[in-house]
């Protein structure tokens, strides 16, 4: 069996012209991914011809995509359904609210070099102007994870492993998990990029995801616990899908219920802060927080416009140390074959059936 690589499909963006790819085009992919895999298992199972192929390789996929919120399978469920309401449920004029349209204003991109991170000759999205301000409307979807409802959009790279986690039948080439130890290892690889590239301690607590301690501030607020990486994972017969979502330079609460920004516009409305509108992942009174925000906290000057692809492909460097990968096992997928991937599916009908879990 040759060596397995990692491979990194980095879904390009550009926060200055407001163009961000959609949530939904990421998560076609993804199943497109997820079946091949699922497909080559049940070619492994029915025929013993099939044992000598090579099976495909993990693939991360990473992307910051337009404003979304998903909703996990409790909310989803009786956000579709015409049974009587839960403590979880979410009524029309709250959907609406998440919908309402939403101010992003993107700042100036900076390289990652003081960090020990070089961006490779595909990794263009560093070039912004100063700022510019754009005007979304939210997406509200539906998704297999457990958990309650969360946010996704600019500021944030998203991550998703599509990987088997363990097999009875076959060697990976990596190391297996089970479903919790896979939690912990996205949780780790997290941690690791926190540490690595920005001197952040993150932890974990027993609430899912990447927390941070912010340091003390002026003016009578004391140290606080906030998260600053969600997690949410599916798996089907091994096979997973979605992941974490880091925030990298994106408005941020804390837990009295009191926004916050990362810049020196006052940013206490719901209209440029998507986490006024809910309460994320149902944990009420726990805050959310960035990597810029906590970089100014500890007295530094933040690096404003955080480049996801380069970001992405440190966490993806930790993600294969975890995986117990050979050294340089992460293969960085061009641009043409990202692009055909998600034509492939696109016509082989991903993209509608993602574009049907939209409220």
């Amino acid at each position: 069996m040759p060596p397995v690589r990692l491979r990194h499909i980095h879904l390009p963006c550009s926060p200055s012209q407001g163009i961000f790819p959609s949530y939904q085009t990421a998560a076609a992919l993804q199943e497109l991914l997820r079946r091949r895999q699922l497909d080559f298992q049940d070619a492994e199972s029915s025929s013993p011809s099939s044992r000598g192929l090579t099976p495909p390789h993990p693939t991360l996929i990473s992307f910051t995509p337009q404003p979304t919120y998903t909703l996990g399978r409790r909310q989803a469920q009786t956000a579709t359904a015409s049974s009587s309401p839960t403590p979880s449920s979410l009524s029309p004029a709250e959907i609406s609210r998440l919908k309402a349209p939403f101010y992003v204003r993107s700042s100036a991109a900076q390289s990652l070099h003081t960090q020990g991170v070089v961006p490779t000759s595909e990794e263009k999205n560093t070039t912004d102007p100063p700022s510019a301000e754009h005007i979304f409307h939210p997406s509200v979807l539906t998704s297999p994870r457990g958990g309650l409802a969360t946010y996704h959009g600019p500021g944030q790279v998203v991550l998703w492993p599509v990987m088997v986690i363990k097999s009875s039948t076959r060697a990976l080439g990596h190391k297996h998990f089970t479903v919790r130890c896979y939690s912990r290892l996205l949780e780790r690889t997290t941690i690791s990029l926190l540490q690595r590239l920005f001197g952040l301690r993150g932890f974990t607590t027993d609430d899912p995801g990447v927390w941070v301690q912010t340091p003390a501030q002026g003016g009578g607020v004391d140290a606080e616990v906030r998260k600053i990486s969600a997690l949410g994972i599916h798996l089907r017969r091994h096979v997973s899908s979605l992941g974490a979502a880091l925030n990298l330079d994106m408005p941020t609460t804390r837990a009295a219920g009191t926004t916050t920004t990362t810049t020196t516009r006052a940013c206490e409305q719901e209209a440029d802060n998507p986490w006024a509108r809910f309460v994320a992942c149902g944990l009420a009174g726990k805050g959310v927080t960035c990597v810029e925000e906590e970089l100014r906290a500890a007295g530094g000057t933040g690096i404003p416009g955080l480049d996801s692809e380069v970001v992405a492909r440190a966490w993806a460097e930790e993600l294969a140390k975890g995986m117990e990968l050979d050294a340089g096992a992460v293969e960085l997928v061009g641009r043409d074959e990202a692009d055909e991937l998600v034509a492939v599916a696109q016509r082989e009908g991903y993209v509608d059936a993602a574009r049907g879990n939209e409220l």
